[in-house]
């Protein structure tokens, strides 16, 4: 995490999409923050449930662009 002039920089890498939105979402509530860029990235996105073609079948694992990618702001 890097912060300069009340924007904050998040990036490394989570097990979770819900845990790595969970921290940027939590970055922009803090007091004089004015913007938070997300070059997080993680592992499985358990935010989306794919369809499948029989019961039991396992999720894809889904995985966000690692740093370098276009952040989201």
């Amino acid at each position: 995490m890097r912060v300069r002039d009340g924007e904050v920089t998040l990036d490394g890498r989570l097990d979770r999409r819900s845990a790595a939105d969970l921290a940027v979402r939590l970055a922009g509530q803090v007091s004089g923050v004015v913007r938070v860029v997300d070059l997080m990235g993680y592992d499985v996105d358990d935010t989306v449930w794919s369809s499948c073609p029989r019961a039991g079948s396992p999720r894809s694992p889904e995985s966000r662009p690692g740093p370098g990618a276009a952040p989201r702001v």
